[in-house]
């Protein structure tokens, strides 16, 4: 078996090239890449689901644009053929299957619009000058960059005309979250059930839905009416991940500065998702259309 390098090169950050998409299309890429990580093995525990005789043992989420490089993936494999052929369920392929160029298919692939092209490397040969502001040749078993991805938080608020009273309980309610949550409409036929107290600290939901809604768990771990609630927000599916949740309620005018705060920290698969999925954007989305809908079912309360 050899190793071989697959580069994606990004002429722009991955943050501008996710700037003019829309969720649903973000989305999309999203579950393309899940579909193709779960195949090849990448990002998983065992770093290595066989497929076509070789397999991934390694990927890095970093985007540098400065030098063109939009992350890496090294396959393993027999020969070139077999690295190709891992690469054909590769989303950037999906995304632009006819970007293919038939004069360059053992080395590099040419992508279309915002799909970066890709090229695979062969063991021995460099990265590409600059890429490491050295051409040396590069050992496709160490990454070239730090793959340590930094936490994320995202926040949104909103100005309520409703007192914090009048606000907190829809949100420190599981059974409430229907009314405004920007998830619910996701999957029509999303299943939810509900567990522990009422409300309050204690209080579980758990749901499981199509690709686009996942499976999860929420528990709300503080509550101090009526400023404040935290919640352990746990995906199980597409990825696995813990993120603290917090929502805070202080008094503006004759209103209520709802703020709402998403931490976490993107590893294993969510390495991958980073290159390409703008966090800050897509969630902060939801978020802005959450407080908008928590905004509207608390002022009809308190008309």
């Amino acid at each position: 078996m050899k190793k071989f390098v697959v580069l994606y090169n990004a002429p722009q950050s991955a943050e501008s090239m996710m700037a003019d998409s829309s969720p649903e299309a973000a989305a999309e890429g999203m579950k393309l890449w899940m579909d193709w990580a779960a195949k090849a093995g990448a990002g998983l525990a065992d770093l290595g689901t066989p497929l076509g005789g070789g397999k991934v043992v390694g990927n890095s989420g970093v985007s540098d644009a400065e030098t063109g490089v939009g992350g890496y993936s090294v396959l393993q494999a027999e020969d070139m053929d077999g690295a190709l052929k891992l690469l054909e369920g590769h989303p950037h392929f999906l995304m632009a299957p006819e970007a293919r160029s038939p004069s360059t298919k053992r080395s590099t692939f040419r992508a279309c619009k915002a799909a970066p092209a890709v090229e695979i490397v062969g063991p021995g040969r460099a990265l590409r000058a600059g890429t490491q502001h050295s051409a040396r040749a590069h050992d496709p078993g160490k990454a070239p960059y730090d793959m340590h991805m930094a936490p994320f938080t995202v926040t949104r608020n909103a100005l309520i005309p409703a007192a914090p009273a009048d606000v907190f309980p829809f949100v420190n309610n599981f059974h409430e979250w229907t009314k405004w949550s920007p998830w619910e409409a996701v999957d029509p036929k999303l299943n939810r059930s509900y567990s522990g107290n009422e409300s309050g600290v204690g209080a579980k939901y758990a749901w499981s839905g199509n690709n686009k809604a996942g499976t999860g768990t929420m528990e709300i771990v503080g509550s101090e009416e009526p400023g404040k609630i935290d919640i352990r927000l746990e995906f199980t599916k597409p990825m696995k991940a813990v993120n603290p949740t917090g929502f805070t309620f202080v008094p503006e005018g004759d209103g209520t500065r709802v703020t709402w705060t998403m931490t976490g920290e993107n590893k294993g698969l969510g390495k991958i998702f980073a290159l390409f999925m703008n966090m800050e954007k897509m969630v902060g989305g939801d978020f802005e259309k959450g407080l908008t809908a928590l905004s509207a079912v608390a002022t009809r309360k308190n008309s």
